[in-house]
């Protein structure tokens, strides 16, 4: 955790001003996937700062990038409203206007020098080393920004950014040694662990029947679903240099590099051919729906796909149509297995339900029985506590210690739970034991060890960063003028 901390420092103090630049470059498609419809000029007020419905879909469309990518670039627009991904893009932009309104009322400012500096320096925007007007205007053209929008966002970006430079970053040696000591903070414990021993108490029919209907929304039978499908092979899709080129040209913004710089064709050929044949192949089974809509599909090789809706299943978008279609119905184009689009008819469909109690159990013996063994070795355990005789271990929250006959993945649990507790000794459940200890001794160092420094550093600035966010919030009033956007 701290060495996230310190390479991440910039995320550890205020994460919440948008640049533009990062827009640019994000692989923008000049669309709005927010589906929300806009009147007026403006989406809120902040103080005395409008948000523009340009800003608002440009930022939101970088949020929208920035789940699709976690997701695995299969994130819909009807995702998105769940996801409410409106409202944090607002919430952004509200918590950008707060800042840019304090920075003006201190007296700090942007000048045209600045902003011209920082275009001329941007990598992305030269050519050899030397600022390229031509190359700017046509990145601007292609990602639908117009100068002046382009260049406001950039002076409020650096202005947000000489905000930030006023936080202090220095800490006293109070600071060092308050801080810094607790986290070094050693405690010498004696600790052991207790398996399951075998239950005491006898299960009866009647205390499975019992639990059962305390518990029976756990046992279920999911969703099942069975298709006729036909497969359209990735790979089996035909190419030209010449159809690769326009794909190429048509989709530009798919190739850029970490700085913004398009790569050749050439350089990223093997990926413009995978994308080319990822199209195509949605395309082809696309124009196989009507077929499966008539039930023409003599000349189509059929297969049945059987589905089980359970956890386990991770096609969200295929999910998502089982879950809205009707039986008899046609699914849209999708992609299967990383290598095959699917399109299909739904053949058969079982709604999820609940297992009686004789499908059931034998899972929920099994069950109870765990859950009662728990209990007694927890009851075990805690009379266990005054006088047990254990090994010696030293524990911080710098290091993992090394429990021994304890799996090496229960080790920060363990380690927090202590540290988070007032008590001396206590007992600690994990999956399968109980594990029981007590504090013997306890060391604070006199100096706080270098490599903290920075971690004290950063919890000071964060501090600073929430007292800040908390002035703010309450001295510029919020006026929302979109009804449509999520709360």
């Amino acid at each position: 955790m701290i060495e996230w901390m310190q390479r991440h420092k910039k995320y550890l103090v205020i994460t919440i001003w948008i640049s533009v630049i990062a827009l640019v470059f994000a692989g923008m498609v000049g669309w709005n996937p927010s589906d929300i419809s806009l009147s007026g000029d403006n989406v809120a007020k902040v103080g005395k700062i409008k948000i523009s419905n340009q800003e608002f879909q440009f930022a939101y469309e970088k949020t929208f990038n920035e789940y699709n990518e976690l997701l695995g670039g299969n994130l819909t627009p009807e995702q998105a409203k769940t996801f409410k991904i409106d409202s944090i893009t607002l919430q952004q932009l509200i918590q950008k206007a707060k800042l840019q309104n304090f920075a003006s009322d201190i007296g700090l400012r942007i000048t045209d020098n600045e902003v011209r500096d920082f275009i001329l320096k941007y990598e992305a925007f030269q050519n050899n080393g030397v600022f390229d007007k031509n190359l700017y205007t046509e990145v601007l053209k292609n990602n639908h920004l117009t100068t002046k929008f382009f260049e406001e966002s950039i002076r409020e970006s650096l202005l947000i950014q000489k905000l930030l430079t006023l936080f202090p970053t220095s800490i006293t040696t109070l600071e060092q040694k308050s801080i810094g000591a607790s986290f070094a903070l050693t405690d010498t414990i004696e600790y052991t662990s207790f398996k399951p021993q075998p239950l005491k108490q006898k299960i009866t029919q009647e205390s499975i029947k019992e639990y059962w209907e305390k518990n029976k929304e756990k046992y279920i039978n999911y969703p099942q679903a069975t298709l006729l499908i036909t497969k359209v092979a990735i790979a089996k899709q035909e190419y030209t240099d010449s159809a690769l080129q326009e794909f190429y040209n048509e989709n530009k913004t798919l190739y850029l590099d970490n700085a913004g710089q398009l790569s050749s064709f050439d350089a990223v050929k093997k990926q413009v051919i995978k994308d080319y044949q990822t199209q195509k192949a949605k395309e082809n089974a696309l124009r196989l729906k009507s077929k499966f809509k008539k039930d023409n599909l003599q000349d189509l090789e059929i297969s049945t796909l059987k589905i089980t809706l359970d956890p386990k299943f991770n096609n969200q978008e295929l999910r998502e149509q089982l879950q809205t279609l009707k039986q008899g119905e046609v699914i849209t184009p999708i992609l299967y297995d990383e290598q095959n689009y699917i399109i299909g008819k739904i053949k058969e469909l079982k709604p999820q339900s609940i297992q009686d109690f004789a499908q059931a159990k034998q899972q929920v013996q099994k069950d109870l029985k765990n859950d009662l063994q728990l209990k007694e070795l927890k009851e075990f355990a805690q009379k266990q506590l005054q006088n047990f005789k254990g090994k010696k271990v030293k524990i911080n929250n710098l290091a993992s210690a090394n429990f021994a006959n304890i799996d090496e993945k229960y080790f920060t649990l363990i380690i927090g739970n202590i540290f988070n507790s007032k008590k001396q000794s206590d007992v600690i459940m994990l999956d399968d034991q109980a594990f029981i200890y007590r504090i013997e001794k306890q060391i604070l160092p006199d100096e706080t060890p270098s490599n903290l420094i920075p971690l004290v550093q950063n919890i000071k600035y964060q501090y600073i960063s929430n007292a800040l966010m908390e002035y703010i919030s309450k001295k510029y009033p919020t006026k929302i003028y979109n009804n449509q956007i999520s709360q």
